[in-house]
């Protein structure tokens, strides 16, 4: 129509996407291609693209969904492709890791950020991966890049391989258990506590029985000494007052 094409050349559109109302009273989505001739003559293409505006956006409400689901969880995803050297995050891994789009997400700065403590062990363990070609699954220690706070995460991840047996990429998950494992570590506290508390209880028992199993000799003995039949008045006083001390 000369509306439409109006509105293509105020906003020096030759294609985009419009909505339209059927005469049925739905609403229809419109793809149009178009070229200008003149001021008042164009020459364009127009196709019913409702169907896929339909399934686009139900694919938005499930990335929506999955992504809510993931933050509740604390949960992000991640594809890392080792022949480009690149990593494709969610929204979450890049928020644990304390990283935005300005990052290169290679190999070297995301073994950067893992602990100093941790890189070594990490390293080791994936090459135990890739050699038995077994599914990552590791907790260990972080350091985020933009507020250098020492975080734990969890990272699980399948390994893909071509024909060749090369390895390609690794997607999985992460995720942030530091709450849970300060929880464990307070959990460890305490059972070590308890155990020193009742492994001092013990010494104290023991130490106590022998302090008093050594005069309770004594007295046993010294009042078997008194049944003796002829122990004189001076003997028997002597003994009693041994006993008493």
């Amino acid at each position: 129509s000369y509306k439409l094409m109006q509105l293509m050349e105020e906003k020096g559109i030759s294609k985009n996407e419009l909505k339209f109302i059927h005469k049925s009273g739905e609403i229809r989505w419109w793809s149009v291609d178009a070229v200008k001739l003149s001021d008042t003559r164009f020459l364009g293409f127009a196709k019913d693209i409702t169907v896929r505006k339909k399934y686009e956006t139900k694919l938005k409400e499930s990335e929506l969904f999955l992504e809510e689901v993931q933050l509740i969880a604390n949960l992000g995803t991640y594809k890392y492709d080792f022949k480009t050297n690149t990593s494709v995050n969610s929204v979450l891994v890049d928020n644990i890791y304390g990283i935005d789009s300005k990052f290169k997400r290679s190999y070297i700065n995301l073994n950067h950020l893992v602990h100093p403590d941790w890189r070594k062990i990490i390293a080791d363990y994936f090459d135990e991966v890739v050699a038995k070609k077994i599914p990552f699954d590791k907790e260990y220690k972080i350091i985020r890049k933009n507020d250098k706070v020492e975080r734990w995460v969890h990272t699980i991840g399948n390994l893909k391989f071509n024909k060749n047996k090369e390895l390609e990429s690794m997607i999985g998950t992460i995720q942030d258990i530091t709450e849970k494992k300060m929880l464990e570590i307070e959990l460890l506290n305490a059972k070590l506590n308890a155990e020193t508390a009742n492994s001092a209880k013990s010494d104290f028992l023991a130490n106590m029985s022998h302090e008093i199993r050594t005069p309770m000799n004594g007295i046993l003995g010294f009042a078997e000494l008194l049944k003796e039949p002829n122990l004189s008045g001076s003997k028997q006083q002597e003994y009693i007052s041994i006993i008493e001390e």
